[in-house]
């Protein structure tokens, strides 16, 4: 049977030629990260979990936790357990008063809940070493520039047609080597593109 490993969310940055978003989940002992593409809407959740952001009305995670804790629930650790087909799977493990109970779910579901409740994420260690890459270490402030974007999104966000982002941001499909795309990250591309769209939605 393979073991876990215990990882962290090392940061989210944007591939280049596709506009999507792609999480990595760092293994500390190796400096080695597993690249999972997401779809926007779950990496503003995360970001905004990182960032400790309160909104005033629960966002979808928040509903979601508080669902588990008002049923007496708690979680216990989120894993990264297979991958088929380039699409992986997460399960996130609860404690119930019906006993241990685990259910099957995105992995950026899975994180952003993870982030909110503090608990551990593993990855089957067997589906890490298989798909992870050394960790590139960027100097482009590319971290502190999605966080201005996670600000303005938040602050902007009741005008924002959140279907029509969503759309945008996943039209295009990724369709080269991890490595290459994780050589090609640009966020300045990303967040110009976005807010021109952003910017024509206000004015609609």
């Amino acid at each position: 049977m393979s073991k876990n490993i215990n990882v962290e969310v090392n940061s989210i940055r944007l591939e280049e030629s596709s506009e999507t978003p792609i999480l990595l989940l760092l293994d500390p002992s190796t400096q080695k990260v597993l690249p999972i593409w997401i779809g926007t809407i779950e990496a503003v959740s995360i970001a905004y979990a990182q960032e400790g952001v309160l909104h005033d009305r629960p966002q979808t995670h928040d509903l979601l936790l508080n669902m588990v804790e008002a049923l007496d629930g708690t979680i216990n650790e989120v894993n990264i357990s297979n991958i088929e087909e380039n699409t992986y799977f997460a399960d996130i493990i609860l404690n119930t008063i019906n006993g241990t109970v685990t259910l099957s779910a995105r992995p950026s579901d899975a994180i952003a809940l993870a982030l909110r409740s503090n608990i551990p994420v593993t990855v089957n260690q067997d589906v890490f070493e298989t798909n992870s890459i050394d960790l590139i270490i960027d100097n482009s402030n590319e971290i502190e520039e999605f966080k201005e974007f996670i600000k303005a999104i938040y602050h902007h966000n009741e005008s924002i047609n959140w279907n029509y982002l969503k759309q945008f941001m996943t039209k295009k499909q990724i369709q080269i080597n991890r490595n290459q795309v994780l050589n090609k990250l640009n966020f300045k591309s990303f967040s110009d593109a976005l807010f021109a769209h952003l910017e024509n939605l206000v004015n609609t």
